[in-house]
């Protein structure tokens, strides 16, 4: 999806956020480490991706493209969700790219049922 060869060293970072105290996302980032210009310290990795690949890469995600589509929740998610891992959930992929159109980042999430709605906006261009 990032379009870089097999074998590309990749930063990816798993995150699990939380609405009114309860798992609503859990989230893999991933970009190449080759878009990493400067050093930092793993607390900014607590922080939006967004903000680090402005700050630490000098990319801006222009748009997204992603998919969603339908998953088993699974035993390791489950478990860290704190919820049946046979509940079917919904999940997406997305892949972020900057203004040139180069992917900088490929982000997968798992949305927790009952927190969280999805519209589609669909317009004539």
């Amino acid at each position: 999806h990032l379009k870089v060869p097999e074998n590309t060293p990749l930063l990816s970072v798993k995150k699990l956020w939380s609405a009114t105290e309860k798992p609503a996302i859990w989230c893999i980032d991933s970009i190449p480490t080759s878009l990493i210009h400067k050093s930092y310290s793993d607390e900014l990795l607590h922080n939006d991706i967004f903000s680090f690949l402005k700050d630490v890469c000098g990319q801006v995600v222009s748009y997204l493209i992603a998919n969603l589509f339908p998953r088993r929740l699974g035993d390791e998610l489950g478990q860290l969700m704190g919820m049946d891992p046979n509940e079917p959930v919904i999940a997406s992929k997305a892949v972020g790219y900057n203004a040139d159109g180069f992917p900088v980042l490929c982000t997968i999430e798992v949305y927790a049922p009952g927190i969280l709605t999805h519209s589609v906006l669909r317009a004539k261009i």
